[in-house]
């Protein structure tokens, strides 16, 4: 009979155990928010930006309180975070911010960010407001910007672009919200009072967890373009989408022989970040992402005709061991005219009165452009679009008209109209001549 109540007992203290272990662990999956170190990048070789995030996953709690955060680098090297040598600095927050700063440690109607440096640790906390009306909301499912910070080395070069939380996550890390109203066990004992700060571990029931940077590191896209402007001069520029550990560009050129592809010029270095002859202080990486960035116009002046120029552009980028080395973006290719007129037509042909000569030149040059007659008799002088008699007559390049008005007493049939291209201070290029044939009809 005793042995008979041993089993029963025994079994009831084993399911209740069980059912405890169960009910405990269902209750420990129940994260309530992600912590998240996100967009972790650097700025320029001793400065590194990223941002904390909060995300809240239940409905168990609305409103951020605080938070007490210690974070470090990612890397295997030796690297120490110095208190002489580091400074951290808040750069935005989507939290408001307290504008009744008094004498009490505790913000009045916002919030508060205080920061620490430690030997080999970086400390920021996030104090808020007293009361839960005053709090910030955090949507559910949704992420809320705590901060974007800047870290920045006075006297060594950083060598990795990604920050990491501390582990043990219970020694360093804590962050807490608000009740709006008091919590009670059977009614009766208060547990938690309203507008107490409610701890996101409490080793029961209450977790969350912190999340390292995750975000995709890809560069780009890249928009590299040149262009010619005419006089042996061009200029470039380039636009960059995610600039993730890039710390600076550089622009070479190079030409390349018509017909033979093969045959190059040396690589000739018009730009870069880096100290020296062709340091562009320009050319510096801003270190942004998630947006567009424009570089440029720079401008260039090619030495010689009648081939094709290559710009190049490379970026430095620095990885996990704190290596720079370049690495190929784009390239576009731009011709080097010979200040030729391209293409000219009678717009209107026959004619009746007038008609419109349109005319494409490669380089800006000095235009003439007369009417002949079939014995060869000058008859007219034309002008351009602002009614200037063309004679000698400096045109950018581009497309151009001029108009050819038959005097009135012209007799119908051909005509010549003759356009001459005449080059600007350059002895490389020859004068260039278009005729185009009209028919005048009375």
């Amino acid at each position: 009979m005793k042995k008979k109540i041993y089993i029963q007992i025994l079994f009831f203290i084993t399911f209740g155990l069980l059912f405890t272990y169960q009910a405990k662990s269902d209750i420990l999956i129940d994260t309530l928010a992600f912590i998240k170190i996100a967009n972790s990048h650097l700025i320029d070789n001793q400065t590194l930006e990223f941002d904390i995030l909060i995300e809240r996953k239940s409905d168990k709690w609305l409103k951020f309180a605080n938070g007490s955060f210690s974070l470090g680098f990612d890397d295997t090297t030796n690297f120490t975070i110095s208190p002489k040598d580091f400074q951290i600095y808040s750069m935005k927050s989507e939290l408001k911010q307290d504008i009744e700063i008094g004498e009490s440690d505790i913000p009045t109607r916002g919030y508060r960010t205080d920061y620490q440096i430690y030997n080999n640790r970086l400390s920021i906390t996030i104090l808020g407001p007293e009361n839960y009306e005053d709090c910030d909301s955090v949507s559910l499912n949704k992420t809320l910007l705590l901060g974007t910070y800047r870290v920045q080395s006075k006297n060594n070069d950083l060598p990795y672009y990604k920050m990491r939380w501390l582990r043990p996550y219970t020694w360093y890390q804590a962050c807490a919200f608000k009740l709006e109203n008091d919590s009670l066990i059977n009614n009766e004992l208060k547990y938690y009072l309203s507008d107490d700060n409610v701890s996101m571990e409490d080793s029961t029931s209450i977790t969350y967890v912190f999340i390292d940077d995750t975000t995709s590191r890809e560069v780009g896209p890249v928009f590299f373009s040149a262009a010619y402007i005419g006089q042996k001069n061009s200029e470039y520029d380039w636009k960059v989408k995610n600039e993730y550990d890039i710390v600076g560009y550089s622009v070479y050129r190079t030409m390349e022989i018509p017909g033979a592809s093969s045959i190059k010029f040396d690589d000739q270095l018009l730009g870069t970040w880096r100290d020296g002859e062709k340091h562009n202080p320009a050319f510096k990486a801003l270190g942004k992402y998630d947006e567009v960035v424009q570089y440029g116009e720079f401008p260039d002046q090619i030495e010689f005709r009648g081939g094709n120029y290559i710009y190049s552009l490379y970026a430095s980028v620095k990885d996990t061991n704190g290596l720079i080395s370049d690495v190929f973006l784009d390239s576009a290719k731009i011709p080097a005219p010979r200040a030729v007129i391209v293409e000219a037509r009678a717009l209107e042909n026959p004619f009746r009165d007038e008609t419109t000569i349109e005319y494409k030149i490669d380089d800006d040059c000095y235009i003439t452009a007369y009417a002949n007659d079939l014995l060869g008799k000058e008859i007219k002088k034309l002008k351009d679009e602002n009614g200037i008699e063309l004679d000698k007559i400096k045109i950018n390049k581009g497309v151009h008209t001029t108009r050819f008005v038959a005097p009135e007493l012209a007799s119908q049939g051909l005509y010549n109209v003759i356009i001459t291209a005449y080059p600007i201070l350059d002895p490389t290029v020859e004068v260039s001549r278009a005729v185009v044939k009209v028919q005048l009809v009375r």
